[in-house]
């Protein structure tokens, strides 16, 4: 529900610049303890270093947005926004349920870790091609 929060707000006319900070803090608070829990359960193994790199993705989509945003007042977009990060999360974590060993076969954790792994490679791209984007813009 929390992608829907600021079109409520919109629409119902409560929308607020205290309240889209506020939002937007929560967001990357919320994201840090999801990946907070990742690197506690992958704590030991390769896969810690994927879920840093995940959340160091994650991190910069944002970052480079808002900074952005306040410096050129223009909105760049890119492939992996919260919305779709947040459903490639779900999507890889619901795959992952004890029937998944139906499907498939090779391995505990195994669309969790796969998820993680398209985090950590399409959020740091993502940064990327919004930060070219946006020095394209302001140089």
């Amino acid at each position: 529900m929390d992608p829907l929060d600021g079109t409520v707000a919109r629409l119902t006319g409560k929308a607020s610049r205290s309240g889209a900070f506020f939002d937007c803090t929560m967001d990357r608070y919320a994201e840090f303890f999801v990946f907070f829990g990742f690197l506690v359960y992958f704590r030991s193994g390769w896969i810690f270093y994927i879920v840093m790199l995940a959340l160091m993705g994650s991190l910069m989509v944002s970052c480079v947005k808002a900074r952005g945003k306040s410096l050129s007042q223009r909105e760049v977009w890119g492939l992996m926004q919260r919305p779709e990060r947040l459903i490639l999360l779900m999507t890889g974590t619901i795959l992952n349920t004890p029937f998944s060993n139906f499907l498939f076969s090779d391995g505990d954790s195994c669309s969790v870790k796969r998820t993680l792994v398209i985090l950590a490679v399409l959020t740091n791209l993502t940064a990327i091609q919004r930060l070219i984007a946006e020095g394209k813009e302001l140089f």
